[in-house]
């Protein structure tokens, strides 16, 4: 982690005193800001470059981050960001209809015949994906439920929670799922509502963005 600063000193003359610049005429003061300065950035393992070039100042801080938050960095420098989810279906026009029209859904490829399913699919939100995928050959998979292990539902964020609503019910779907009777409800200061996709996915949709 870096830090620089730059300052321009007018009508003064810079010099330098045990590696510190000075425009202060008392001398008694001169430096005490920087080599406090020195001191703390030294304390964490840092250092400290002080330069003048032309009436100009340039401090130059280093401070090497914490191990944790370079394992942090670099994790997020390799791994940058989900890439896509894949969910499997056994009712692939279904569930493709709904992903392309009930939620906007871009196709970008479809492969038939794909190392014994009948479809591969890739659809495209942005740049959120999803492969869609049908069972091999003579097998049917065992329906998604809420009392399973593993991802539970999808969420997006929305910032007009009643015309997302209206929008998906104005495409038929009746599969929203209910709390205390209504399909728009609130948790913490927010709203959202949840549907479930043929195969099963729970579906949901957020106002807000804050967890």
């Amino acid at each position: 982690m870096g830090k620089g600063y730059n300052r321009k000193v007018d009508d003064a003359e810079i010099q330098m005193e045990d590696g510190i610049p000075s425009t202060t005429k008392d001398k008694r003061y001169h430096g005490c800001g920087l080599n406090s300065i020195k001191n703390t950035v030294k304390k964490y393992g840092g250092s400290v470059t002080i330069s003048t070039t032309k009436g100009w100042l340039e401090l130059r801080i280093l401070i090497p981050l914490p191990k944790a938050y370079q394992e942090l960095a670099e994790r997020i420098e390799r791994m940058k960001k989900v890439h896509h989810i894949c969910i499997q279906t056994n009712h692939y026009k279904e569930s493709l209809d709904f992903y392309r029209t009930v939620l906007g859904f871009e196709l970008k490829k479809e492969t038939p015949d794909f190392h014994g399913r009948d479809y591969n699919t890739w659809i495209s939100l942005g740049d959120f994906m999803i492969e869609l995928q049908t069972p091999k050959k003579k097998e049917i998979f065992r329906k998604c439920g809420r009392d399973q292990e593993g991802i539970v539902h999808i969420c997006f964020y929305t910032e007009d929670m009643e015309e997302e609503y209206r929008a998906i019910k104005e495409k038929g779907i009746k599969t929203f799922l209910k709390k205390n009777g209504e399909d728009i409800y609130k948790v913490g200061d927010g709203r959202l509502f949840k549907l479930e996709a043929p195969e099963g996915t729970v579906i949901e949709f957020r106002d807000k963005t804050e967890i």
